[in-house]
């Protein structure tokens, strides 16, 4: 049985990962977790190829030429809201023209599974958890032991697919999965801000203990990772001669007592390594900042999203701004540098309200700062309330963004513009490129120039 994980060919540099879904604003591009966990779920039930078209730059039809020379059995493709169109029409050509098994995973399908794979009848399941044997278990015939998605079930007559099975098996605490194949993704350069290529994803968590309105990363559950099996992942990669890891948890350090352990090791094993995270800036104090520092870390990424306190706590997020600023400065002493993530345009957010969040931008003077537009994302009760079945919804761009009448599209997209430009070319900000000109993320200025123009 041959299996392919594919990141299907796009007009843009889509990122399909983790059941995020946006275009790259900078030139930067990581490779998605959900196929790289894949990689070593399947690899260990079956041959398994891998093709990231974007990240390799292929248009469709040498996408496809490069399937066909495959001949799998079996696709198990990313599918992202901004581009669901073409991507379920790429997969329809491959049932077309291969007759091979077709599954999808990503944000979409976090909304009414069951409608999508009726509207889409070449599709035979999608995924909703990638820490997940099911695809392997549909094509040895094992319906009954599917666990987490949404799969057409064959039928005994003439072969036909008959019930649709919807799964949802939550992760448990200690949950481990055979080790990635990161030697298959090393193929291809992917590169971050701030961060030494080549790089290995590493995931500790699954999904994030806080119930954000606007993100659907704490509503797909949260489960943290058998310590063992993340620091053999580790050591894996460090033999491979990786020198830096991306922690890809949603929210790293969420669980404190089991990071802490994983820090631990990292400090005792000595191995020579540097790493960095998404985190939340509200939730680290001191300590915890100073074991990270030691343990490797050289890059905390906040989502500090508004400068509204009120606002963000109508959402489900209590963020102290004073909590937010602290851990700010006590990166900065400590040498750990810092992305920061803001959301123009959230319900409730107003002009006034934008701007005063580019100001606190301006306050904490990140080494980088990425300004997104609200829209609903699939899995979140935002999504539910007001904006579900938007399938273009893209938050770089602000495509198939919520419909605030105080801030129409155009409105939010020039301030948009305003904020990269009043925040990547401020003296305070221009400072620290001449005084550190090695370690400026080029990618993010060239973003702010193309802001600056309103292209």
């Amino acid at each position: 049985m041959r299996i392919l994980l594919l990141n299907p060919p796009a007009r843009k540099p889509y990122l399909r990962d983790y059941f995020c879904s946006t275009s790259a604003k900078a030139g930067y591009y990581w490779p998605a977790i959900d196929l790289l966990v894949q990689s070593g779920i399947l690899s260990s039930e079956a041959d398994v190829e891998v093709i990231d078209a974007v990240a390799l730059r292929l248009d469709p039809g040498k996408t496809l030429s490069r399937i066909a020379a495959l001949q799998p059995d079996a696709v198990l493709s990313l599918c992202s809201a901004p581009s669901m169109g073409e991507d379920l029409s790429f997969l329809e050509e491959i049932r077309r023209l291969l007759g091979c098994r077709l599954f999808a995973i990503g944000e979409p399908m976090l909304d009414h599974p069951e409608r999508k794979l009726r509207d889409y009848p070449f599709m035979d399941g999608f995924l909703t958890n990638f820490v997940s044997r099911d695809v392997a278990l549909w094509m040895k015939g094992r319906f009954d032991r599917l666990e987490n998605g949404t799969f057409r079930i064959p039928s005994a007559r003439a072969g036909r697919c008959g019930d649709i099975a919807l799964r949802a098996q939550p992760l448990k605490n200690g949950f481990r999965y055979p080790l990635p194949r990161h030697e298959w993704f090393r193929r291809t350069a992917y590169r971050m801000p701030f961060v030494p290529s080549p790089f290995a994803s590493v995931l500790t968590t699954y999904g994030c203990p806080h119930h954000c309105a606007y993100c659907n990363s704490g509503w797909i559950g949260f489960a943290f990772r058998d310590p063992d099996n993340v620091l053999e992942e580790v050591e894996a990669v460090v033999s491979q001669g990786y020198r830096h890891v991306f922690f890809k948890d949603m929210t790293f350090g969420a669980a404190r007592r089991h990071t802490e352990t994983i820090l631990h090791a990292l400090v005792d094993r000595r191995w020579p390594l540097t790493w960095h995270g998404y985190a939340r800036a509200d939730t680290l104090d001191e300590s915890f900042l100073d074991l990270m520092k030691h343990s490797g870390c050289v890059l905390l990424q906040f989502g500090v999203e508004s400068s509204d306190a009120g606002l963000l706590s109508r959402l489900g997020r209590d963020a102290p701004i004073e909590k937010v600023q602290a851990t700010v400065r006590s990166c900065a002493r400590l040498g750990i540098r810092v992305g920061a993530h803001f959301v123009l345009g959230l319900p409730g957010s107003t002009e006034a309200t934008v701007a005063q969040t580019v100001g606190l931008a301006c306050e904490l003077n990140p080494d980088f700062a990425s300004f997104n537009i609200a829209v609903p994302r699939a899995g979140t009760p935002l999504a539910a309330d007001g904006g579900a079945g938007r399938p273009a919804a893209d938050s770089s761009t602000g495509d198939g963004g919520f419909a605030l009448p105080e801030l129409p599209p155009a409105l939010l997209r020039r301030l948009q513009t305003r904020a990269y430009r009043r925040y990547y070319f401020r003296p305070g900000y221009l400072r620290k490129v001449i005084r550190h000109p090695a370690a400026f993320p080029w990618g993010m200025a060239l973003a702010g120039l193309r802001n600056w123009a309103g292209q």
